[in-house]
């Protein structure tokens, strides 16, 4: 905040109820105000004024004594949303005090009415055109003032949004909270009176356009009455998309337009050429392919579609010229040479010329219309030249990763170098919480982020939220930083422990999310889950679950059940429980999670790690199944409900078994003399019934090779790559190929490869293990080579029943081969496997010795 400003913010939070305010302080002139707003950004001002009349030296009752004084008044004609504030106000009011105030407009207010205090909601009062007007014209459409007159508050915006934003400040300012959706989530204290502000109020956002996803619909209008709660709580929260940047450009050149030879619109240019030739994509593909940038005319042709699904939509104030998504860039115009800070083939320079052209046309006839995009994928770092000052390009990190202060300045440089380019940069984040096993607490690291940013000058923010109301104060939290992002995140999570679950429960609750706040911000970024230098951590790479320790789970369960025997009111109880049902999820997750097992050291490890499977198979098993359960029980509830479902979108998910320790267990007895006592202890478990019996037959079965390996080719000893299938998603300059060194073949896969190899082969339900060897290809660059193992197990139609997914595995040695595993149970319905391995190498690497084994017989 600027130092040299003359009014100080105030905390909009901070606020006394069921008493009378403070007496105005000395009057200041508007352009004072005006002044002091600019210099606040996102922050809320309390100043005092003159009024038309005389200023009460209090502000004007709503309620008092416990009856109603005042009628809210809008205008005969007005905005649904308008309606719709007026109506949260009231609602607000009877939850307080259990007074409903009447809802009216100035020429139907009764004899009865008159004598009330009038809080006027978009429309100006006792006020007139020209002070509203010198009030208001400095502030965002987003902003709005509290103007107090005499006996009546004029609420007003600097459009419909903006009075919808100063109703919910006044409900604020009468201490209503909402920690999270549904009315389990709504926090409003009991009060006898209600005063309206008797000082000046304005308020305008820091960052001007507000979402967070998947909280708003389609057409990103306000969702006051909306009947999703979770969209009803991203309304009171004052989120606003006002900025379109999504993938939207197959959308400007349909195929059925420029893509059917029979039309004398028919522009095959338009399209991108792939593997040599013109690809004109079927009809409603949206991905994997873009326009062809240089084409002559593309960009009038682009601007001239804009223009016209904007003629009929003054309302709108952007479009998105966001490239489509999963790459498929024209081949001559990437620079296949060059990979760009993201590990992609760099398509900036054609891409952002054709922007700056769209832009220059669609300014001609529409100057106010935004054109938003993704800086993303290959087109993430900035061009050579500035953009169009209409280009609001939107930066694309999970801004977690800056728990790495390397990543922290990696990012700041990026925003510093668009920010010389454009006029307006807005930064797109990856809070993801729904997907998540753990909760990932890391509202203090992103704060700062955010905070940076405003500072910075980005002007807009959108995240990937997908909440888990599991993860407690992050999700209302961020909310309240897209509004002020200077806030202090500790206050904020205090507050909202406080008012959540009262003040007994709140140190529990306190240390219950530090405790994975120190998870996050500790444990995680020494993994190689968090090493892979993607825009945003996999959420379906659930590799994090390594380091979660037994007394991570006890420690949490034992704190949740303290705030459960604290929580004194029963709002407050029911809060806790949401809490408590979701960490059973949690706990279930990280419990059955089969953990990576390293061969035994010797005969007492190997005794150990059985007694651990015979203390925990079972359990684990239950677990595995408790959590997917859990998860179609949480659908009743929109508190509950994980709006991504990993299990039902993603097929991901794990037996319970602990395969790895199968093959750990077979390799020591095949390589240790001092083996027979585990033998022994195995053949005794062997012939015992349940899930601990198969688990030995199966040790053993591995240990005395009674397996059958599934993959043709498995080594590339052919010389050639079938039946492996290889997809570049992101065409290079060299391509994939199998080579020979010293008499071994491998396959080598380019700088720059982003893709998969896969080959599908029958297979049985029941346990399976697949491991694969990766190394540099070259030491001097070694480093920065990731790998996955996916397994797909499919049914007799073809369909997907399950996915696994091993670890991220990095590559740092071109000396040493390094495994990347991956092991479970097939489910019982499979009759084949797909076996892809997805690399994002940065130079090349040698991949051999593909195996995927199961038990024989």
């Amino acid at each position: 905040m600027n130092e040299n400003c003359a009014v100080e913010p105030a905390n909009p939070l901070n606020l006394r109820r069921s008493t009378r305010p403070e007496n105005a302080a000395q009057s200041i002139s508007r352009r004072q105000v005006l002044a002091a707003l600019a210099c606040a950004g996102g922050a809320l001002l309390t100043t005092s004024v003159g009024t038309p009349r005389a200023l009460a030296a209090e502000g004007v009752a709503l309620v008092s004594d416990g009856r109603a004084a005042a009628v809210v008044v809008l205008a005969r004609s007005r905005a649904a949303q308008v309606t719709a504030a007026a109506q949260l106000l009231v609602d607000t009011v009877q939850r307080a005090t259990g007074v409903v105030l009447t809802v009216t407009t100035e020429d139907s207010i009764s004899p009865t009415e008159s004598e009330l205090n009038r809080i006027y909601v978009d429309t100006r009062g006792a006020w007139s055109a020209q002070g509203l007007d010198d009030m208001i014209s400095g502030l965002d459409r987003d902003g709005f003032v509290l103007a107090p007159g005499d006996r009546s508050l004029t609420v007003i915006g600097n459009s419909a949004w903006g009075s919808q934003f100063g109703a919910i400040e006044m409900c604020r300012r009468f201490g209503a909270v909402w920690l999270m959706p549904d009315d389990v989530g709504a926090y409003v204290p009991s009060a006898t009176a209600l005063y309206a502000p008797a000082q000046m109020v304005q308020g305008t956002p820091t960052f001007r356009s507000r979402a967070l996803s998947p909280l708003f619909n389609a057409g990103h209008t306000d969702t006051l009455t909306d009947p999703d709660p979770l969209k009803q709580w991203a309304a009171h929260q004052r989120m606003h998309w006002r900025i379109e940047f999504h993938h939207n450009l197959w959308r400007l050149f349909p195929v059925e337009k420029y893509g059917d030879p029979a039309l004398p619109t028919y522009r095959p240019d338009f399209y991108p050429i792939h593997d040599g030739q013109t690809y004109i994509p079927p009809t409603g593909t949206t991905i994997q392919w873009q326009p062809r940038f240089s084409a002559p005319g593309i960009a009038a042709a682009a601007a001239a579609e804009i223009l016209a699904y904007l003629a009929p939509r003054p309302h709108l104030e952007s479009y998105s010229l966001g490239v489509n998504d999963s790459g498929g860039f024209s081949e001559d115009e990437v620079d296949l040479a060059k990979l760009n800070s993201m590990g992609y083939a760099d398509a900036s320079e054609p891409y952002y010329r054709f922007v700056n052209e769209v832009a220059e046309i669609v300014a001609a006839q529409r100057p106010e219309i935004k054109l938003g995009l993704l800086a993303y994928t290959n087109v993430s770092d900035p061009p050579t030249f500035p953009l169009h000052a209409n280009v609001v390009p939107f930066l694309t990190r999970d801004r977690y990763g800056w728990v790495d202060p390397a990543i922290e300045a990696e990012d700041k440089r990026a925003t510093l170098a668009w920010k010389a380019l454009a006029t307006e940069v807005g930064w797109y984040d990856y809070r993801y919480g729904a997907p998540y096993a753990v909760p990932r607490v890391d509202s203090v690291v992103v704060g700062r982020a955010m905070a940076w940013a405003a500072t910075a000058g980005v002007t807009h923010h959108y995240a990937e939220l997908y909440p888990n109301w599991g993860e407690g104060p992050k999700p209302w939290v961020l909310s309240e930083l897209t509004w002020d992002p200077h806030q202090d995140v500790r206050a904020l999570e205090d507050r909202w422990y406080d008012l959540a679950v009262g003040s007994a429960a709140t140190p529990a609750i306190r240390s219950y999310y530090r405790l994975w706040e120190s998870f996050w911000r500790e444990r995680v970024p020494q993994t190689t889950w968090f090493r892979t230098p993607r825009m945003y951590y996999y959420f379906a790479d659930q590799a994090y679950l390594q380091v979660v320790t037994e007394e991570d789970i006890a420690t949490s369960r034992n704190l949740l059940d303290k705030a459960a025997r604290l929580a004194g009111q029963p709002e407050q109880a029911a809060r806790v429980e949401v809490l408590r049902r979701q960490f059973e999820f949690y706990e279930s997750s990280a419990r059955s999670y089969p953990r990576m097992v390293d061969e035994p050291a010797g005969t007492r490890d190997a005794l150990q790690l059985i007694r651990s499977i015979e203390s925990s198979l079972d359990r684990n098993v239950d677990l595995a199944t408790r959590r997917t359960t859990l998860l179609s029980e949480f659908n009743a509830s929109p508190v509950m409900r994980h709006s991504i479902d990993l299990e039902r979108w993603y097929a991901i998910g794990w037996s319970g078994w602990n395969v790895y320790a199968i093959w750990a267990l077979a390799s020591f007895l095949k390589g240790n003399q001092e083996s027979e006592m585990v033998r022994r202890r195995l053949a005794t478990l062997a012939g015992e019934p349940g899930r601990i019996g198969a688990f030995a037959r199966h040790a053993l079965a591995v240990s005395d090779d009674r397996i059958v390996t599934r993959l043709e080719n498995a080594g590339f000893e052919s010389g050639g790559l079938e039946p492996w299938v290889i997809d570049n998603e992101w065409k290079t300059a060299d391509q994939a190929r199998v080579v020979t060194e010293a008499n071994s073949t491998h396959l080598r896969l380019p700088a720059g490869f982003q893709g998969t190899i896969h080959q599908e082969v029958a297979a049985s339900p029941g346990v399976f293990h697949l491991t694969a060897q990766i190394r540099a290809a070259d030491t001097a660059q070694a480093g920065g080579y990731y790998l996955v193992a996916q397994a797909q197990a499919l049914d007799a139609d073809g369909s997907m029943i399950r996915q696994f997914w091993s670890p991220w595995a990095a590559v740092a040695d071109a000396q040493a081969w390094s495994a990347v595993t991956v092991a479970d149970l097939l489910p019982d319905a499979t009759t084949s496997v797909r076996i892809a391995l997805n690399a994002q190498v940065r130079a090349p690497v040698m991949i051999d010795t593909v195996v995927l084994t199961q038990l024989s017989g």
